[in-house]
């Protein structure tokens, strides 16, 4: 699928709405495969230390960060300039976002 846009007017509200897929072509420039972080490189699979599963490391405000919502038994964590994505179950990296993610505008 084309990036696509769709400008949808009611009332006094404006609304633009991006497909996903041209969203996720948008942000696949700040996608990392490998990483470091507490002075250990870190690679997509790899099991993240127990801290990031504490509740101190969630991100809940993933949106603002530009970043996808988390699955049911996944979420947001932040490890030393590197967003990343944890399954919670298998402590699993599944994905990484370099931090410049933060500063990328919308379109």
């Amino acid at each position: 699928m084309e990036n696509v846009g769709l400008l949808i007017v009611h009332g006094m509200f404006l609304l633009f709405i991006v497909t996903h897929s041209a969203y996720a072509q948008d942000v696949s420039k700040y996608r990392v495969n490998s990483f470091i972080s507490d002075y250990h490189r870190y690679e997509i699979g790899d099991v993240a230390p127990e801290i990031y599963f504490s509740k101190e490391y969630y991100i809940n405000q993933w949106k603002i960060r530009h970043l996808t919502a988390p699955l049911d038994g996944t979420h947001w964590s932040y490890m030393y300039g590197t967003y990343v994505l944890l399954n919670e179950h298998s402590h699993r990296i599944i994905m990484a976002y370099n931090s410049d993610i933060f500063y990328k505008s919308l379109p």
